[in-house]
């Protein structure tokens, strides 16, 4: 298991929240949450850390003072190449191993609902939900491709589960991290009248 670090570096004269968040290949109808995040306070800085330990998870969605934030029912974890069932059991939605392992391939994850009620299925990484497909029908699936590209952006504020759209005030910028690279700092600081965000 390897783990991850991003090292966040607040060079303005503002908070900020620096928000670290996911994409997945298939991206179509799927939603990026806020997966990590940290204010950092003017010339400070703080690390965000993650182990590549991969997930399944169902989520609820609540809307407060017009942000939408989805909150992990239950977050589970799991190899690529599995296939997981949404059932309803003892009066709520719950992810169990599905019996038929067929039609994933070694890097997706397949989550088939058979829980009678719409699901907000989706996967994620080192404990937290990263991507989701919401409101999948009974007997319906969600598949990903689970080749996740990290990406960060500076928000005024925000949630871990928010949904990212147009709430990035800086960025978002892509962050790779190359053959066998597992650091990497990033910096927020004034260029001219505007902000900058950039890494190593």
């Amino acid at each position: 298991m390897s783990t991850y670090s991003l090292t966040c570096i607040n060079d303005t004269e503002s908070t900020w929240t620096f928000g670290l968040f996911q994409k997945l290949p298939n991206f179509e109808g799927l939603v990026s949450l806020a997966w990590k995040r940290s204010a950092v306070p003017p010339k400070g800085q703080a690390i965000l850390q993650w182990d590549v330990v991969f997930n399944v998870s169902i989520t609820d969605y609540k809307q407060t003072n017009g942000v939408g934030v989805y909150t992990s029912e239950q977050v589970l974890d799991t190899n690529l190449g599995q296939v997981w069932e949404c059932q309803f059991v003892d009066g709520c939605q719950q992810l169990v191993p599905a019996a038929d392992q067929s039609g994933v391939t070694g890097d997706e994850l397949l989550i088939r609902n058979r829980s009678g009620r719409l699901g907000n299925l989706g996967v994620g990484m080192s404990g937290s939900s990263a991507v989701l497909q919401p409101d999948v029908e009974d007997n319906a699936s969600a598949q990903f491709v689970v080749k996740p590209k990290y990406y960060l952006g500076l928000f005024n504020r925000l949630k871990k589960g928010e949904v990212i759209k147009s709430n990035v005030a800086v960025g978002p910028i892509n962050l790779v991290y190359g053959s066998g690279r597992t650091e990497m700092t990033a910096t927020a600081a004034m260029a001219g009248a505007t902000i900058s965000l950039t890494h190593d």
